[in-house]
């Protein structure tokens, strides 16, 4: 009687142990600064999207719960460790890819709004109205996201924060090269004096410029990037097919040490193929 009452103080007191231990684990040394680095990842990625109905906290903890039961899952139907490993580390990258192209496409319509908002500015400042003034007019019919990160700027200042940090502040969130220039010629003259609408009509005209440029080159390598999306898709087709037709020869690549070294090898080839790729196919301006 007494055995089986010490068995079960003994698992009880496990379980507490490891229950209290685990936030400290996961809250220090090279788990910690892994999750504090995602934190923070995600609350710029946040700031940047304008995210609202859930916290980076709470968007990074269903991240973490849910590969970890992903893994759990695949590891018990695969009873393959670097499986598991290499599904759930896909899974993982997932959101931050998804929220690095929203990120993207939504920086790429900013410039190529901004020479029209910048014009809107000129106006605006000829007509006599100061530059913090031009901008809380211009932010309520200006295209989006234009109009939110001018807002964005309006919001700033009611709350007593002037407008070169409010300026600096959406600068860094954008992290648009074309409002970059903008902005620095608006300090300049907010700071130095001179002829604002001028300057601001100066550089809409060079913006423009530049994204007439970048759309011609987009259209020109159009067809390389055709081709760069049909390789990137053609080795998982194989993939498949190998699958479906012959998968004892998949199977023999996760049977033996020779197998994992060619997969390994197979997959940090192929990614270094879609890097280079990438980097031939970007052209900056």
């Amino acid at each position: 009687m007494v055995l089986p009452l010490l068995i079960v103080a003994l698992a009880f007191f496990s379980v507490f142990f490891v229950v209290i231990a685990v936030p400290g684990v996961v809250n220090t040394g090279f788990i910690g600064d892994f999750r504090n680095k995602n934190m923070r990842q995600m609350e710029q990625w946040h700031k940047n999207l304008f995210v609202t109905g859930a916290s980076p906290k709470e968007h990074t903890a269903w991240m973490e719960w849910g590969c970890g039961a992903a893994f759990v899952v695949i590891l018990i139907l695969s009873r393959n460790l670097l499986l598991a490993g290499l599904i759930t580390y896909v899974l993982w990258k997932i959101p931050s890819a998804i929220y690095w192209h929203l990120s993207k496409k939504r920086r790429e319509k900013f410039d190529e709004h901004l020479p029209i908002v910048l014009d809107q500015l000129t106006s605006a400042t000829r007509a006599g109205r100061s530059l913090s003034q031009a901008i809380s007019d211009v932010s309520a019919y200006a295209p989006y996201p234009v109009s939110q990160e001018l807002g964005q700027i309006t919001s700033d200042q009611k709350l007593g924060i002037d407008l070169s940090t409010s300026l600096k502040a959406a600068r860094d969130r954008i992290g648009s090269k074309s409002f970059s220039l903008a902005v620095t010629a608006m300090l300049v003259n907010t700071d130095l004096g001179g002829n604002l609408p001028n300057t601001m009509q100066v550089m809409s005209a060079s913006l423009k410029e530049i994204w007439r440029l970048d759309q011609k080159l987009h259209t020109s390598s159009a067809e390389g990037r055709k081709g760069g999306m049909i390789l990137c898709v053609m080795p998982l087709v194989i993939l498949a097919i190998v699958l479906v037709m012959q998968p004892q020869l998949i199977t023999t690549l996760f049977s033996s040490a020779i197998g994992y070294i060619v997969m390994i090898a197979a997959v940090l080839l192929y990614l270094g193929g879609l890097f280079w790729m990438y980097r031939i196919l970007q052209v900056d301006i």
